[in-house]
């Protein structure tokens, strides 16, 4: 729903008063939209509302020629792990398997666009190591440490998800050196999503949002390297709001570069990864936290 003055949270809200299926018509949606309080409450238009439904509709068409699914938040196959999180998307859009991140544990890779070449090397190295033990490997295919991340989790065929601040069209690829890994993640049975949808421009605020799903689609994150103004630190502090369990590295240096880790690893509850035993530890953990959701 995007009426003038509902965001994603009010939108939210109305949908939970609703008795929405995969089945409801246009008819059957209006009926019951006028029949809540919100619908006074927020001042909504009939007209306004009809002619949102219009657009949609048109969006939605346009999608399926760009071969781009779409799933609400209350269709059996939506992410469960999202649905725990406090604004979680009305509609996700994505191209490949989706229904494995209802199946698998799951980690978040993340760290900086510009790493160092031993974190790059370590986001890659690292990653095949959590594909190597059966668990999705979430990520947001940006440069650096995001793009080390996918890469490692194809070298070991493990399952892969890219959580995109732009729309899933081949020309809105976000970044674009990036669309080669793009359509290689999809050719493996893979997962690309986006809460936008086709003619969205991508907004620096969406990165942020982005940021938030990373986490919310994981049981943990885990931290390669970021300063304390890179936007890894974004994803971290939606992980402390969403009680993940959170994982650095640790890095004993002054440099700039890590200057986030140092930050981060202050946090007492944060899991420091030095080494591989510190990693397969970091795993356990993390698979033990799907078996509490299951």
């Amino acid at each position: 729903m995007s009426l003038k003055g509902i965001g994603r949270k009010k939108s939210f809200k109305i949908s939970n008063k609703l008795k929405l299926n995969i089945k409801i018509n246009e008819k059957e949606f209006i009926e019951q939209i006028t029949n809540i309080k919100e619908f006074e409450l927020y001042k909504i238009q009939i007209d306004e509302l009809k002619k949102n439904i219009e657009n949609f509709k048109k969006i939605f068409d346009q999608h399926s020629l760009n071969e781009i699914n779409a799933i609400a938040y209350f269709d059996a196959q939506f992410p469960k792990k999202l649905l725990n999180i406090s604004d979680p998307p009305m509609i996700l859009y994505y191209k490949g398997n989706i229904e494995k991140l209802n199946t698998l544990s799951s980690i978040a890779v993340i760290g900086a666009r510009k790493p160092s070449l031993q974190s790059y090397a370590k986001t890659n190295d690292y990653s095949q190591i959590i594909g190597e033990n059966n668990i999705a490997i979430i990520s947001g295919l940006a440069k650096g440490c995001d793009t080390a991340a996918h890469k490692g989790a194809l070298e070991k065929n493990a399952f892969t998800v890219a959580v995109m601040p732009s729309s899933l069209d081949e020309e809105s690829v976000y970044p674009k050196e990036n669309k080669d890994l793009f359509n290689k993640i999809l050719e493996n049975n893979n997962c690309v999503i986006s809460e936008y949808c086709m003619g969205n421009i991508v907004q620096h605020y969406q990165f942020i949002e982005r940021d938030r799903l990373q986490s919310g689609l994981s049981n943990s994150i885990l931290i390669v390297e970021t300063t304390q103004k890179g936007g890894t630190m974004h994803t971290y502090k939606f992980a402390v709001e969403q009680s993940k369990l959170i994982g650095c590295c640790n890095i004993n240096s002054d440099n700039d570069r890590f200057s986030g880790n140092i930050e981060i690893m202050k946090n007492p509850s944060v899991i420091k990864i030095s080494n591989h035993d510190n990693l397969q530890n970091f795993i356990k953990l993390s698979k033990e936290i799907e078996l509490t959701l299951l």
